[in-house]
């Protein structure tokens, strides 16, 4: 039987590895408990949620919760919705290897790339709460702490679902359940897959008015984002080749002889590059003003390396980012040495003032930035362990 309680059990079995350090809790597990304990303190029942902060990122408001008691009940209410739906988000990796194989087939196809425009704030949350109220096995307390949650003052004036919370991530695959239903049942798709608000549809036919005949399926509120649908004709012409991105990622199509599968070139999106190169730029261009060399070889090593995001007490399901684990299906390194060639440039060309101002600083300085590589970080994955306020200090310039 599900155990959907609140308990003090219950939330020590969310605790991830990065929490302790990360909210100060304590050392071991017997302070984890006590702090645990303390602040449910047999008041479970009257919970409510304190302060959300509200930061902009990409243009977007992304919440993260103030207070611990806060993060490990939300992720007690997460753990009862998905458990109670089976939802399970599709993983970008396995999305990555199953596009790779589709495109290699020897065949004539049609690929279609959709995009839903502002996806978490255009998602109506009320029809979401409608399903889970109307749901018998979903306890009463996440039930009421959902609803406390989400009429919160942070989200008064936001009708859609807030990013930056797991919880979230869960509700919206709820909501696009139908959707993904629908779609993969649509006559001319072959392979369809969405990863969030990213979608990709194979066909074997060539759709009229693709983004209307999309469009018609989608829940009511949710829209394409016009401008970053494509279509791509994949036959055997006198084309060499063809390229489509992807979740981050360049896939170059070339087409061989007729009943032979395709070589496919998996590269970083050219999207990304450019994302990369200017957060190299603005961390130089930030050195240049106020000298803190310190902060520069720490934006260089995050930038070249991987770090560790999050990970449960039991160290099951780890979640790593960096320049290999999001770019690890790649099959073609050399952007990587053009990364590693344009950071050196900017560092330390002697034309330019922040090289100058390098060189002068002397050996220290010169060897740090220098020894970080893109192409190291990729083919050795290396970790780095950065302090929560060092990261944010890193991610300010961007």
């Amino acid at each position: 039987m599900l155990n959907q309680s609140f308990s003090v059990s219950n939330l020590i079995k969310l605790l991830k590895k990065t929490d302790p350090k990360r909210y100060k809790i304590g050392r071991n597990s017997a302070e984890y408990k006590k702090y645990i304990a303390d602040k449910v303190n047999g008041s479970i029942e009257t919970y409510s949620f304190g302060s959300i902060s509200n930061s902009r990122i990409n243009n977007k408001n992304v919440y993260i919760f103030k207070d611990f008691m806060d993060v490990l009940v939300a992720r007690k209410i997460n753990d009862n919705i998905k458990r109670v739906y089976s939802v399970k988000q599709n993983n970008r990796h396995d999305i990555i290897k199953k596009v790779n194989t589709v495109l290699s087939e020897p065949v004539n196809y049609y690929i279609y790339r959709l995009d839903i425009k502002s996806f978490y704030e255009s998602i109506d949350k009320n029809i979401v709460f409608q399903r889970i109220n109307n749901n018998p096995i979903i306890s009463h307390n996440t039930k009421k702490f959902i609803n406390g949650l989400f009429k919160h003052n942070a989200f008064s004036a936001n009708n859609g679902l807030p990013r930056g919370m797991g919880l979230s991530a869960t509700l919206s695959e709820i909501f696009m359940e139908e959707f993904d239903a629908e779609l993969a049942r649509l006559p001319e798709v072959f392979y369809a897959s969405r990863y969030v608000d990213d979608i990709i549809v194979f066909s074997f036919y060539k759709i009229p008015d693709y983004k209307n005949y999309f469009s018609r399926i989608l829940p009511n509120g949710l829209h394409l984002n016009e401008r970053k649908c494509s279509e791509y004709t994949i036959e055997d012409t006198s084309t060499k080749h063809s390229e489509i991105e992807f979740l981050g990622y360049s896939f170059i199509i070339h087409h061989g002889l007729k009943n032979q599968r395709r070589h496919v070139v998996i590269r970083i999106s050219e999207e990304k590059i450019k994302k990369i190169k200017r957060r190299i730029a603005l961390a130089v261009k930030d050195y240049s003003n106020n000298s803190d060399a310190e902060l520069l070889k720490k934006r260089i090593k995050y930038l070249t390396g991987n770090i560790l995001v999050n990970s449960n007490s039991n160290k099951t399901d780890a979640l790593y980012s960096g320049i290999y684990y999001n770019y690890q299906h790649i099959t073609d390194k050399t952007q990587l040495k053009e990364l590693d060639i344009f950071k050196n440039r900017m560092l330390f060309s002697s034309k330019g003032e922040v090289g100058r101002k390098i060189l002068a600083a002397g050996h220290n300085l010169l060897t740090a930035p220098k020894k970080y590589s893109f192409l190291a970080g990729f083919e050795k994955r290396l970790l780095s362990s950065f302090k929560r306020e060092d990261i944010i200090k890193i991610n300010k310039v961007w």
